[in-house]
């Protein structure tokens, strides 16, 4: 049944829809994103979203290390 339901149901049907996020950066930064992108086989726009994800995430764990009591 859930092969089914995968074949059948639109893949943006779970996912939230996005939005147009607008950047400036220079030529080299947009460069060395391009070419991480290739090395992910991932598109410019989705190697800028996981290094953004990375970020706000690296940002919570430093908070929590933060709060944490000595030992």
């Amino acid at each position: 049944m859930r092969q089914l339901e995968e074949q059948t149901m639109p893949k943006t049907l779970n996912k939230p829809k996005r939005a147009p996020l607008n950047i400036r950066t220079t030529q080299e930064r947009r460069e060395r994103l391009e070419a991480l992108a290739a090395q992910n086989g991932l598109s410019l726009t989705a190697q800028v979203e996981r290094l953004l994800e990375f970020a706000m995430d690296f940002e919570i764990i430093k908070e929590a290390i933060k709060k944490k009591p000595a030992a």
